[in-house]
């Protein structure tokens, strides 16, 4: 055996060992929540009884089984990552840990089963309950991993349905988030327009809209788009199939903080387009 082939097999052979433990552990953790049970109604009256805390372990147990089932290339990884998602004391980090670690060992797209069902458990509650600042990352990483237009514009537009509600004055979302799917949205209908596909341009361009006018403070990003956007329309009405050789600037979309945001903004000469 060459040294290539016995590393695998020692890796293998840990990776068999750690599986053997979490379910040693799988079956302490369901004697101890059943010793719990049976020990609630043994206390005296006024005591709430033992708590049982076990429970929360549960979602790091199945976690840490899943990423033993996709470092051995477990064929029912996937199953395990359900399984998951669906225990009730999961919460959406523990589904975002399993989604990077996805993308870490190269399974897009359980990747993004991880990360859809972590967006799940984010918007179960009210639009004025929901962690703005977790569904954007959430969304942001989507976004990020799709292959396409067409598999990146329902995370769009899942965003624009959980702000409907909200105005400037009261949105929950970051400055910063806003300026990142407003930019993002518009490069794709830049991106669209150029291959002369002018309605989708279109829709991606109006969507960009629907971020920034979230924030008074990105109105000079408001007016960036909006004068392009009129070029778009016009050209739109007249069929000019050489509008992609002048529609070829993007907006820029860095990583930036709120602060930096606003310094650009103060600038009159504020490098927006390249």
């Amino acid at each position: 055996m060459d040294p290539a082939e016995q590393q695998a097999a020692t890796a293998l052979q840990h990776l068999q060992q750690a599986s053997n433990a979490i379910q040693l552990a799988f079956r302490v953790q369901q004697r101890l929540s059943q010793s719990c049970a049976a020990t609630q109604g043994l206390t005296s009256d006024g005591d709430e009884g033992l708590v049982d805390d076990n429970s929360t372990l549960t979602p790091m147990l199945q976690l840490l089984n899943f990423e033993v089932a996709l470092r051995r290339a477990d064929p029912n990884a996937k199953l395990l990552l359900i399984r998951l998602a669906e225990e009730a004391t999961t919460m959406a980090k523990h589904l975002y840990t399993a989604a990077e670690l996805c993308l870490k060992l190269k399974q897009r797209d359980l990747a993004r089963l991880a990360f859809d069902h972590a967006l799940d458990l984010l918007t179960r509650s009210s639009p004025a309950a929901t962690e703005f600042d977790k569904v954007a990352e959430v969304l942001r990483r989507l976004i990020q991993i799709s292959v396409s237009r067409a598999q990146s514009k329902p995370h769009f537009s899942k965003l624009r349905e959980l702000l409907k509600s909200f105005t400037s004055a009261n949105v929950p979302m970051t400055q910063t988030d806003l300026y990142w799917f407003a930019t993002e949205s518009w490069n794709r209908g830049v991106n669209a327009y150029k291959e002369q596909k002018s309605t989708e341009a279109e829709e991606w361009m109006s969507g960009a809209f629907a971020f920034s006018n979230l924030s008074s403070s990105l109105a000079w990003l408001t007016e960036k788009m909006g004068k392009q956007y009129q070029i778009v329309m016009k050209a739109c009405q007249k069929g000019d199939k050489s509008f992609s050789s002048t529609m070829s600037k993007r907006l820029l979309a860095p990583q930036v903080t709120s602060d930096e945001i606003t310094a650009i903004a103060s600038r009159s000469q504020a490098p927006l387009v390249i």
